[in-house]
């Protein structure tokens, strides 16, 4: 090789780089955690609310409608589960946003329904020979 690393730098980096995935996952727990506060915070917020004539209405009509709420929440996730397993094993070998199915679940079908992020429609026509 024509440039040797020095053991000491070496392990120095790799220190660095463990140092820097332990701060990674504490930001990621950080981040859920800040997340179940907000909705917690959330339904807090939807109790207070309940003495308010309008806002009371509201919430009401949220307390009410839970329950179809809920069974529209879970039709839609098993619908949504079923396109990610049809949509990986489709496409899994040829795009990577596809390769697993937490990938294919979060990042590009549910991303998809909702509109955010790049849309992999282009790539997935390229990928499917048949319908072209």
């Amino acid at each position: 090789r024509l440039f040797l690393p020095e053991p000491e730098g070496e392990r120095a980096m790799l220190q660095l780089i463990a140092q820097f995935r332990s701060f990674s996952l504490i930001l990621s727990t950080y981040a859920a955690w800040t997340a179940i506060n907000v909705l917690a915070l959330s339904f807090r917020l939807f109790q207070v609310l309940q003495f308010q004539g309008r806002l009371g209405l509201i919430t009401r009509t949220f307390g009410k409608s839970f329950n179809d709420i809920l069974h529209f929440l879970l039709l839609f996730l098993f619908v949504l589960v079923a396109f990610s397993v049809m949509a990986q094993k489709l496409y899994g070998r040829q795009l990577p946003a596809f390769k697993n199915l937490g990938n294919c679940l979060i990042r590009s079908l549910f991303q998809m329904t909702v509109g955010m992020g790049d849309d992999p429609y282009q790539d997935m026509l390229e990928a499917n020979t048949e319908v072209q």
